[in-house]
């Protein structure tokens, strides 16, 4: 039986091995290569601006694009493809992490509206975060249609909403309705390029050239040039009075200078400027006070006793006839008296003006007393009070004119056979420098009340002339160091003056460029030479009655009414 035995055991080493290599082929490993996938946004988190890449195939990725508006949508086939980690071994070991990348702070619509071929974002770098566009001219980038373009976010420009905007002092209101300087929103009021076409929702008030309902825009363009015209009507005060004449039978006064006293007379003002910059401007004045008269006359027959003169003129004689006399002799005894008095103002003056310095009611020249020379945002809220001021350079001319006459025969006067005359004119010139004001307080839309003031401190050039004649000849002196030499004095002087201007008054709106104003005036003025400080009681002594007696002061008082315009 061996052999059965051998078969038997071939047979069971054969199975043995078949066995053995059937578990060996089971359990012994084989060297295959896997591509791992990755779910898509593994690799790449979504960036703000860029398009989220999808897997497309071992090793590679598609080229992100960058959102553009305005542009129509393109996408472009996939890069060539890069190795995403080294060769594998053995075993599956995955691609480095990318650093965590921050989440976007908007809407990715924005990026997945648009694309565009670019370069592949680079690892821990981030994209800029876009925030809310706002366009200086106010206008976002238009889509279809005229249409903002979706993803853009135009911001709302609001600014305050005047109350009461008022015009400038002088009228140089310019532009944008919102008080005198470049006052507006915008940089194009400054040049004057807008002229109230944007931005306006047609609620527009012209009431002191505030417009109200501005939403953004300009108001009219800037007006550089101003100009008014006004009616005087001034008293001039009376000053220190001095008698004349007298009754000779009491001794009582009977003329003084009061007695002729001047009425209100008539003037005339203009004034013309232009605007330059933000907040200035200059502007030129001229006014005139015609030639006030006053007169007063007195006769003997009203008198008993006879009139005389209270001046001592016995140290003057004069020639009458052929026969001389003294003066006095002409005055005493004499059957009329007559006073007459004339008084003339000449006023030029230049003047640079600083717009609101306090309580501006929109931009440019603002309430914190800076001027930023376009159109800025003001530093307080709108107000109904603005303060001014300006600086100048002013002539001032006074002419004063007093006259003392005597007619021994009747009370007509006219004939010079039996007339004598007592004349003094005298000329102040001052020029100087001044300063001054100006308030002012808007009641309502269309009015306002305002004051201004000025002072200056001025150099008085007097001259004087001072003469005593008749038809004949002029009188002379019959005593004294001056005899014979003829009564004709003239002199002149040199002063210090100061001038001081009250304006207290109203304006009337009437359309947005003109306006109405009325107004109470009143200016003194001393240092001073006035006819009758200069009346003499030594006349034969030249030196002594020469003298120019400057101390005197006046006042002028009255109303002015005129029209504003500004172009």
């Amino acid at each position: 039986m061996p052999s059965t035995r051998l078969v038997v055991h071939a047979v069971s080493v054969g199975l043995l091995c078949l066995t053995a290599q059937t578990l060996c082929a089971q359990t012994a490993p084989m060297r295959t290569y896997y591509q791992p996938s990755y779910p898509p946004g593994s690799l790449y988190p979504a960036q703000p601006n860029y398009a989220q890449p999808t897997q497309s195939g071992p090793g590679q990725y598609i080229q992100p694009a960058f959102a553009q508006p305005g542009y129509p949508q393109a996408r472009t086939p996939p890069a060539p493809g890069y190795p995403l980690a080294g060769p594998m071994g053995d075993f599956y070991r995955p691609a480095p992490a990318h650093p965590p990348q921050t989440a976007a702070t908007y809407s990715p619509l924005v990026a997945n509206q648009y694309m565009q071929q670019g370069q592949a974002p680079q690892p821990a770098m981030s994209a800029p975060q876009p925030g809310q566009m706002v366009y200086g001219d106010g206008q976002a980038p238009a889509g279809d249609y005229g249409q903002v373009a979706d993803g853009y976010v135009q911001e709302a420009l609001t600014h305050p909403q005047p109350e009461a905007a008022v015009l400038s002092p002088w009228g140089a209101n310019s532009g944008s309705g919102c008080g005198p300087g470049t006052s507006c929103y915008y940089p194009s009021c400054g040049d004057g390029t807008c002229d109230g076409e944007v931005g306006w929702n047609g609620k527009v008030r012209a009431a002191l050239g505030s417009y109200r309902g501005v939403q953004n825009g300009c108001g009219p363009r800037p007006t550089p040039w101003f100009a008014s015209a006004y009616g005087l009507f001034l008293e001039r005060s009376t000053g220190q009075p001095h008698m004349l004449s007298e009754d000779l039978g009491s001794g009582y006064g009977i003329l003084s200078t009061y007695n002729a006293d001047f009425d209100f007379e008539p003037g005339v003002e203009v004034r013309f400027g232009r605007r330059f910059g933000s907040c200035w401007a200059i502007e030129a004045t001229y006014w005139t006070l015609f030639e006030a008269e006053a007169e007063a006359l007195i006769i003997s027959p009203n008198y008993p006793g006879g009139m005389g003169s209270r001046l001592d003129l016995s140290s003057l004689s004069i020639l009458q006839g052929g026969l001389g006399a003294t003066v006095q002799s002409y005055y005493d005894g004499a059957y009329a008296h007559r006073l007459r008095r004339s008084f003339e103002v000449t006023n030029v003056e230049i003047n640079l003006l600083h717009f609101p310095v306090m309580g501006s009611p929109c931009g440019g020249c603002n309430a914190c007393g800076s001027c930023d020379g376009e159109c800025g945002m003001p530093c307080s809220l709108p107000s109904r009070t603005t303060l001014s001021w300006n600086l100048g350079a002013r002539y001032l001319r006074l002419d004063d004119y007093l006259q003392f006459a005597t007619d021994y025969v009747d009370a007509t006067f006219g004939d010079p056979t039996d007339e004598v005359f007592y004349d003094i004119d005298v000329e102040n010139h001052l020029i100087g420098t001044q300063a001054g004001g100006h308030l002012f307080y808007c009641l309502s839309p269309r009015f306002s009340i305002y004051s201004d003031v000025n002072v200056g401190l001025y150099g008085n050039r007097i001259n004087k002339l001072e003469r005593i004649y008749n038809w004949e000849g002029y009188a002379y002196a019959n005593t004294g160091n001056y005899v014979g030499q003829d009564y004709n004095l003239r002199t002149d002087k040199g002063a210090i003056s100061v001038v001081g201007e009250l304006r207290l008054g109203s304006h009337l709106q009437v359309t947005k460029t003109w306006r109405g104003t009325f107004a109470y005036r009143l200016m003194g003025v001393t240092g001073v030479a006035l006819a009758e400080d200069q009346l003499s009681h030594a006349p034969a002594d030249y030196f002594t009655a020469g003298q120019i007696k400057e101390q005197g002061s006046l006042l002028l008082h009255g109303f002015m009414f005129g029209l504003e315009h500004r172009f």
